[in-house]
C-alpha cells in the first residue's frame, strides 16, 4: 500500500533548523541538482533574515542565518531521484 504525500504540492520538503549565533553551511551532496526553493511563505516574510536562506543546487549547499528554521521545498520538476532505500523521511541534520 502507499500512503499518501505529506504534501502532494512538493515532493521534497527539506528543514534545517539552526540555533547557532551564527549563520551555518552544510553540504548534502545527495541533493545536489534538486530545484529546491525556500518556501512560498518564507520568500515572502516579513523577516528579512530568513529570506536569506539559501541552497545552492550546483553542490546542494545550504546555508541558514543565525537562530532560523528554513524550510526548503521542491515541486518535483527535477530528473534527479533519490536512492532512500524505502525510507520516507532524510536523517536529521544538526546544524552546531
Amino acid at each position: 500500500m502507499v500512503e499518501p504525500d505529506l504534501d502532494p504540492r512538493y515532493e521534497f520538503i527539506v528543514v534545517l533548523f539552526n540555533a547557532n549565533d551564527e549563520a551555518q553551511t552544510i553540504t548534502v551532496g545527495e541533493l545536489a541538482g534538486l530545484q529546491l526553493r525556500l518556501h512560498p511563505r518564507l520568500q515572502s516574510s516579513f523577516d528579512r533574515v530568513v529570506r536569506g536562506a539559501t541552497f545552492d543546487r550546483a553542490n546542494g549547499t545550504f546555508t541558514v542565518p543565525a537562530r532560523t528554521t528554513a524550510v526548503f521545498v521542491n515541486t518535483g520538476n527535477s530528473s534527479v531521484k533519490l536512492d532512500m532505500d524505502g525510507l520516507r523521511f532524510l536523517p536529521l541534520l544538526y546544524m552546531n
